[in-house]
């Protein structure tokens, strides 16, 4: 073996080979063994290998090991991880797909596909509604979706303390001062009433050549805090203002007007707690220029009100004359209601808002054709706008045939809107639409489909307006609510008791001026201290809040024994200190008649309060339970109940709101559903108007908007034509008429009418605070319409029922 490792040995062998060959034998085992241990210790490595291998966390590095030529496994799995997380958690990935998952319906792509899925998801579960405070006005709501309209309408009450006085309306003697007030001056007398009015009846002008005034002294506690508000005028030159003195010092002013022109208002507040003796409130001419004063008013505040005035922007000026308007006497609010303008809010041509050129035809409802003869022929639409608000305009045709312009409170231009979309000014109220020829003379003009709407999207085609209203058909006293949803007014305030002799009077009880009145009391269980008490003159019964009154006649108090107490004067009743009423003669002063004679113990003639007139049996007995022609009681009693009280009460209509902007005006002095006498005069019947036959068509009330017509409780007012604002015309009994063509007339059907009262001060306060709830996610929304259509069909099956057995009675009657 010659490889060096082992000796070589001979094919003959000698002694000395036989050693080599032991010597390479003993080498050859050693390599074996050490071969042998080799292996062994390799084979235990791979089996420590092996299994830390299977155990271990990484067993290769991700970049070591290829998943395509050029990428490794790594590579490809953070390429798929960045993608993941782009789904999920971020926007702008350029992947088609997933771009596609965040894109909505509306076209509007989410941040991410998480977004879109939790929008869908809220729309399936319950959501809280929303709640939306609304003031007197026109008021906006903007929604994503269109939902059914719930409303909650607190009451109110306003006691002008002036009762009447304050409307200037009365001059019995015609020395042209208004009854009820003092007049004081100097140099030559000045004083008469004027026909030109902002609030009230008339105005009382002064215009003594060196200064007048006009006051009213009042009774007072340490406690009360007073508002006194009036409508000023002044020629040029002039000077008004209010002055509330303590006896003949002034402790209250307000400020001084001399700004000629225009009614501007003049308000002064003032507490009892400063004054020592009665305050007079006074009216002011300060110089020999004509000054005058409409519309003034005493109001008792609550101090957090009366804080309130001249520091919150809500109660300064224009505004808190809004919350304080002029009212006669005792007033509550009365025929609140909401109107919602549709999505489109021009009326069809047809419609009274429209003021149409002579030269102009409606070919359709909203399609209006001008033969033009000369330039600037123009037909118009003024509507209520909301400020600072943005709105779109079109129509369907070309040029600048048709425009827009704003206008302030009084009517005033302000500017011509740009057109398609624009955002009213700060100042205005109303919009003008315009459709004209402008300066393209004589010729054929087609104005069609034209849309006004809220925000920024025109509708493609035309949508036809159509309003939404509710109106409440009842009185809302302070401490009322009306709810819509649950259909009823929970009554905190009884209103409207009428003092007459069937209430169960007693006789005169306490003397302590017997030669100058009695009181006398009758059961009425409400809050003590919560009575007012309006007499048949429109004065307002002073309150004493101290048990039973007894300082002086005309006034009232509710005690905490449970009765009404009233000091009668005896000037007024025909009674004498010598003898108390009895409770029959204290009827028969409630029931209108005054006492002329006695027998030295009781009362044995009557006359009538109102005229004098002897009754038609003039006995006791019959007075006692007989009213005087003419009369309705000797006053108005309202009070706060001991105990709130629910009444049913079914509104006129709802609302609904629409996706997007939503106009809702809220409104009070809606007169609902009042029977009308439509008159016949030149082949039109006609409602409202006061030169046909004597004003027998005429409404209760003046009025300058009439809203609807129906003829037997069908809405009929398509075939009538209804002028409103008619150039303040008195022919019109307000501004407002209806009419309609005799062929389209029934002579058998009733007919009836809801308008708006024009002289709101002799029925209502104005409205100032409501509250509106909607849905705002599908399932809500479809719960809304669910539970609605179950009420609607409950009352369907109530009227069913009802009318069967209404049919039933007439046909067993028929038998």
């Amino acid at each position: 073996m010659a490889n060096g490792r082992f000796e070589t040995i001979p094919l003959t062998l000698e002694v000395d080979d036989a050693e080599k060959h032991n010597r390479n034998w003993k080498r050859a085992d050693s390599d074996l063994a050490s071969l042998q241990a080799q292996l062994t210790a390799e084979q235990q490595a791979r089996i420590a290998a092996d299994a830390a291998h299977a155990t271990a966390p990484v067993a290769h590095t991700a970049d070591q090991i290829q998943y395509v030529p050029g990428q490794s496994v790594k590579q490809k799995t953070d390429m798929l991880q960045a993608q993941v997380n782009n789904i999920v958690g971020q926007s702008g990935s350029g992947n088609t797909a997933i771009d596609d998952m965040r894109l909505g319906a509306d076209g509007v792509s989410r941040q991410t596909p998480g977004v879109l899925i939790r929008e869908i998801h809220r729309q399936q579960i319950d959501e809280a509604g929303q709640a939306k405070a609304i003031g007197r006005g026109p008021n906006l709501i903007t929604t994503d979706r269109a939902s059914g309209a719930d409303v909650v309408i607190p009451g109110r009450t306003l006691v002008n303390w002036f009762g009447k006085d304050g409307g200037f309306g009365v001059d019995i003697n015609g020395d042209g001062l208004a009854d009820g007030w003092f007049y004081n001056y100097a140099g030559t007398v000045g004083v008469s009433l004027n026909n030109d009015v902002k609030e009230g009846v008339k105005s009382q002008k002064l215009s003594a050549t060196l200064y007048s005034s006009i006051y009213k002294i009042i009774s007072y506690r340490p406690s009360d805090y007073f508002l006194v508000l009036v409508w000023a005028k002044v020629e040029s030159g002039g000077s008004a203002q209010i002055i509330v003195y303590d006896d003949t010092v002034g402790k209250a002013q307000s400020q001084e007007l001399r700004t000629t022109g225009d009614w501007k208002l003049l308000y002064v507040k003032f507490t009892g707690a400063v004054f020592s003796g009665s305050a007079g409130i006074s009216l002011h001419q300060h110089n020999p220029t004509p000054v005058y004063f409409s519309g003034a008013r005493l109001f008792k505040v609550d101090a957090t009100t009366y804080a309130k005035i001249d520091v919150d922007p809500e109660y300064t000026g224009a505004k808190l004359a809004e919350k304080y308007p002029y009212v006669e006497g005792v007033k509550h609010l009365e025929g609140v209601g909401l109107s919602l303008v549709g999505i489109n809010q021009i009326p069809p041509v047809t419609d009274s808002a429209w003021t149409l050129h002579p030269h102009a035809k409606v070919l359709e409802p909203y399609e209006l054709q001008l033969a033009a003869t000369g330039n600037a022929e123009h037909s118009t639409c003024t509507l209520p706008a909301l400020p600072n608000t943005t709105y779109s305009f079109g129509w369907d045709g070309n040029g600048n045939l048709m425009y827009v312009e704003e206008l302030d409170s009084n009517g005033g231009f302000l500017r011509s809107a740009p057109l398609p979309t624009f955002t009213t000014l700060a100042a205005t109220r109303s919009i003008r639409v315009f459709a004209s020829n402008h300066q393209q003379g004589a010729g054929t003009f087609v104005f069609k489909d034209p849309m006004l709407v809220l925000g920024n999207v025109i509708p493609e085609s035309l949508v036809p307006r159509n309003d939404d209203y509710l109106y409440l058909p009842t009185t809302l006293a302070e401490g009322d609510t009306f709810d819509s949803r649950l259909g009823t007014v929970t009554r905190g305030a009884k209103t409207g008791v009428i003092l007459d002799g069937s209430l169960g009077w007693f006789g005169g009880v306490v003397d302590q001026h017997p030669d100058l009145y009695k009181v006398v009391y009758c059961p009425v269980i409400g809050k003590p201290d919560t009575a007012i008490v309006e007499k048949y003159t429109g004065q307002v019964l002073e309150a004493v809040y101290a048990g039973v009154p007894g300082s002086k006649a005309d006034q009232a108090a509710l005690a905490p024994d449970g009765n009404l107490y009233v000091n009668v004067s005896l000037s007024e009743s025909g009674w004498v200190a010598s003898i108390n009423p009895s409770a029959n003669a204290v009827k028969a002063l409630f029931n209108g008649w005054r006492a002329t004679a006695n027998d030295g113990g009781n009362y044995t003639s009557w006359v009538s309060v109102l005229d004098g007139s002897t009754p038609v049996t003039n006995t006791l007995s019959w007075v006692s339970a007989n009213k005087a022609p003419g009369w309705s009681g000797w006053g108005t009693l309202s009070y706060k109940l001991a105990k709130a009280e629910a009444q049913v009460v079914v509104p006129e209509g709802a609302i609904g709101l629409h996706t997007g902007g939503n106009m809702v005006e809220l409104i009070e002095g809606i007169v609902v559903r009042e029977k009308a006498n439509p008159q016949l005069d030149t082949g039109n019947y006609w409602i409202n108007h006061s030169s046909i036959n004597g004003g027998a068509g005429n409404l209760k009330d003046r009025t300058n908007k009439i809203i609807n017509v129906f003829k037997n409780g069908v809405n009929d007012t398509k075939k009538w034509i209804i002028r409103s604002d008619y150039a303040n015309s008195e022919s019109a009994n307000g501004g407002a008429t209806a009419y309609c063509p005799k062929a389209e007339y029934d002579r058998e059907a009733e007919y009836t009418v809801i308008y708006i009262s024009l002289d709101k001060y002799k029925r209502t306060v104005n409205a100032i605070a409501a509250t509106i709830n909607y849905n705002t996610n599908a399932k809500t929304v479809t719960d809304g319409l669910v539970r609605d259509m179950a009420d609607a069909e409950t009352q369907i099956s109530i009227h069913d029922r009802i009318l069967a057995e209404h049919t039933a009675r007439l046909l067993a009657l028929e038998v």
